[in-house]
Parts: structure tokens; C-alpha cells; sequence
């Protein structure tokens, strides 16, 4: 593992790096789903930001997210997927994606985010569940996390510091 923490550094995932740096901002968009996510970093912690979808996972018979975000500094992985409105989709695609990167991310913090352009706040909780659930029983996510902090659900646009 290089110095920047990107466990995925390997020649074949070079491209897959967006950035790795200290900025203030950190932004995710996709302009298919009209979402963003946008990431503030207060504390100036070392940042990789990497594409998922078709970089790090290829092929179209795998579901995967479509960013990850290292944390550094604080050892957190954010699992990102900008989404229309098909929650039970992007769910099956955070669970997907950390199943098979977590092998590589052993000394990390997983943490969720689904951004939609549509959001039906009654069937959250549902999905939050499903995921918390799966992370908990099989990744052993970390008991400090609260499950608001794990997965989190938004609609267009959500911003975080850190």
C-alpha cells in the first residue's frame, strides 16, 4: 500500500484515481442522475477520490457504486452511488461493491451514501436496514458508527464535513 492509502494503486487502476490530494472540496456528480455528493474537509485529511463504476469494477454483469472516497487521515471509506429513484437498485449496488472491495480496504471504515433525484422517505429505513444489517453481520462494521452515520440517504444533493 503507497503512502496515500490507496490500496488500489496497481498499474491497471492508475486510471481509476481521480485525485489524491488535501483540497477543501471534495465533489461527486453524475449529470445522468442530476445528484451530487460533496464531501467538505475541514481538517485538510489526505484524500483519494476514485471511479468504481467501470474502472475499479468492470463489466456490466456486476452491480457497483459509483465512487469510492478514502479517507486517509480518519481511515474511512465512503461508498458513494448517485441514483434516479431506484433505491432497492442502488442498495444492491453499495452492498455489491462492498463485498468485493473490502478484502483491500481491511483497516477502514465503511461508510454508505445513496444520493437519488427521487427519494421516498417511507421506504428508507427499509434499505438503511438492509444495508446496516449486511455490513454489520458480514464486515463487522465498526460499533462506534451509528446506524445514521453508516447510511445515509438524501435526495439531489448532500454535503458532509469531516
Amino acid at each position: 500500500m503507497s503512502k496515500n492509502c490507496n490500496p488500489f494503486d496497481e498499474t491497471k487502476f492508475e486510471i481509476c484515481q481521480e485525485y489524491t490530494d488535501r483540497r477543501s472540496i471534495v465533489s461527486v456528480k453524475d449529470d445522468r442522475a442530476k445528484s451530487q455528493y460533496i464531501l467538505g474537509n475541514t481538517k485538510r485529511n489526505l484524500i483519494v477520490k476514485l471511479r468504481v463504476d467501470n474502472c475499479l469494477i468492470k463489466g456490466s454483469d456486476k452491480r457497483k457504486c459509483d465512487f469510492l472516497i478514502l479517507d486517509c487521515s480518519d481511515k474511512i471509506a465512503y461508498f458513494i452511488e448517485l441514483k434516479g429513484g431506484d433505491l432497492s437498485g442502488a442498495t444492491d449496488q453499495i452492498i455489491s461493491t462492498v463485498d468485493m472491495l473490502a478484502p483491500k480496504l481491511k483497516n477502514f471504515q465503511f461508510c454508505c451514501r445513496i444520493i437519488q433525484t427521487q427519494t421516498n422517505r417511507t421506504t428508507q429505513t427499509k434499505y438503511i436496514n438492509k444495508i446496516t444489517g449486511h455490513l454489520k453481520e458480514k464486515h463487522k462494521a465498526n460499533s462506534q458508527f451509528k446506524v445514521a452515520d453508516l447510511i445515509r440517504i438524501k435526495s439531489r444533493e448532500y454535503t458532509e464535513l469531516i
